[in-house]
């Protein structure tokens, strides 16, 4: 069974709602809690990458393969670049498939396919025999869609004001209207 695993090999470099933004949206004016706010942006960012499937900021991703699928969907729109390539030869060496031999389907949701009259190179059998990596991400906090910028400065908000994991008056998981905000824009291959 082909079973792929995606792990992120470099964080975005800031985030898609600014402190000000968001201490903007909170109306706190004092700077004793930054730490705290900037820390629950991040929290919220990846609460909607993970709802939504999507890369909000630029970050570089790494797929892995047991073996090369009729076509590659690269997953965590929008794909910016597909970098690299890369698979276990018969000998059990890494090689780099050079980029003339795929094409990248131009796309928000990525895929990649053998270069016109190309096949993909035989592997070895073996466990993440192919790995692709990517960059995936919007170009700049501009660029993000603002329902999920607003669904995230929401959901700081309630995070903020609820400091526990668990209140008597709310118990759902992400509250209702930030889902609102995000179901919209969630990958229709799945989260």
């Amino acid at each position: 069974m082909l079973v792929p695993t995606l792990e992120q090999i470099s964080g975005p470099a800031s985030e898609p709602v600014s402190l000000a933004d968001a201490k903007t949206h909170l109306r706190v004016d004092s700077t004793a809690e930054d730490t705290l706010i900037e820390g629950l942006i991040a929290a919220a960012r990846a609460a909607c990458e993970n709802h939504t499937g999507r890369q909000l900021m630029q970050a570089g991703w790494r797929l892995t393969l047991d073996w090369f699928p009729h076509a590659i969907e690269v997953p965590r729109p929008p794909l910016v670049s597909v970098d690299a390539v890369k698979y276990t030869g018969f000998d059990g060496s890494e090689q780099t498939l050079a980029a003339s031999e795929y094409k990248v389907a131009a796309s928000e949701y990525g895929e990649i396919w053998p270069a016109y009259s190309k096949t993909w190179p035989d592997i070895r059998a073996e466990i993440d025999a192919v790995r692709v990596e990517f960059t995936a991400g919007y170009a700049d906090a501009d660029s993000v869609p603002a329902p999920l910028k607003t669904g995230i400065k929401m959901l700081v908000a309630h995070w903020y004001e609820h400091r526990v994991a668990v209140s008597t008056n709310d118990l759902s998981e992400v509250p209702f209207a930030v889902k609102s905000m995000w179901n919209p824009y969630a990958d229709p291959r799945g989260a």
